[in-house]
């Protein structure tokens, strides 16, 4: 694994006094020490973002460009806007193309809430349309009716072979009740990202790390055994909705240490 943790551009999105948009974000993140970033497309599903439109889309994808280059920045990976049950998302090709502009390699991708075969059909469509220098990470899901086994995912990795991998999310498995060691042994070789959260086991609650119940030394040890080469990805941001802006930045610091502490339970 690599010696480094990144994080999802929504860490600190979320307060009592409003949301934030990744260019206003990114560079108070910089600051307090990531330099390698998961970028919130996600931003597409609210109504008056600007990505939704073309022109002020490249205004926009402009503006991150710049703070990239200017902080020294890693934008490796992104979060695809998500589809609604049984449907796909017109967003999802609009945001790969953003994804292509701003570099990103990894593009991670909730499954359908759907049959296998409609999620196989689904994805071999959306691949054809897909640039060749992105590959996709689809990511297990909370929910037992859902995409959140591992033969499942597996077997849909491996459909598409060198085009998709899987993102781990810990706080999707911790509510599943799973067995981290297992669930990441089945999946050697297959997981190229990790969304990295806590929760109670009951709620979805997206806590940093040590809020919650995950067993977070089985979780960056299995990583580590089954040869993970990727980062420790924050995907950890609701926490913030209770807290004032004039808290973000020691948030922020926070977790950056959090994410340190994390890498030092590797044996």
């Amino acid at each position: 694994m690599k010696r480094r943790i990144s994080s999802n551009t929504n860490l600190i999105a979320f307060s009592r006094d409003g949301n934030r948009s990744m260019d206003e974000i990114i560079p108070i993140m910089a600051e307090c020490g990531f330099k390698d970033f998961d970028l919130n497309l996600c931003e597409m599903m609210r109504p008056a973002s600007p990505l939704l439109e073309i022109g002020f889309g490249k205004d926009y994808i402009k503006r991150l460009i710049k703070i990239k280059e200017e902080y020294g920045l890693n934008y490796y990976s992104c979060h695809l806007p998500y589809q609604k049950s049984g449907e796909e998302s017109p967003l999802t090709e609009l945001s790969l193309k953003w994804a292509e502009e701003l570099s990103v390699k990894i593009a991670v991708i909730h499954p359908l809430y759907d049959t296998f075969d409609n999620n196989l059909r689904y994805f071999e469509r959306l691949l054809k349309n897909t640039p060749e220098s992105i590959i996709l990470a689809v990511e297990n899901m909370e929910d037992e009716t859902e995409f959140s086994a591992s033969p499942s995912l597996k077997r849909l990795a491996l459909s598409f072979k060198g085009r998709m991998g899987v993102c781990l999310d810990t706080g999707h498995l911790n509510m599943r009740g799973g067995d981290f060691k297992t669930f990441i042994n089945d999946l050697k070789g297959l997981i190229i990202q990790t969304h990295i959260n806590d929760n109670d086991s009951l709620r979805d609650q997206h806590l940093l790390p040590t809020m919650g119940t995950t067993d977070w030394k089985s979780v960056v040890n299995s990583l580590e055994s089954s040869g993970y080469s990727g980062y420790l990805n924050y995907e950890a941001m609701y926490f913030m909705k209770a807290l004032p802006r004039v808290c973000e930045r020691e948030v922020t610091s926070l977790s950056y240490k959090i994410g340190k502490w994390l890498l030092s339970l590797l044996d």
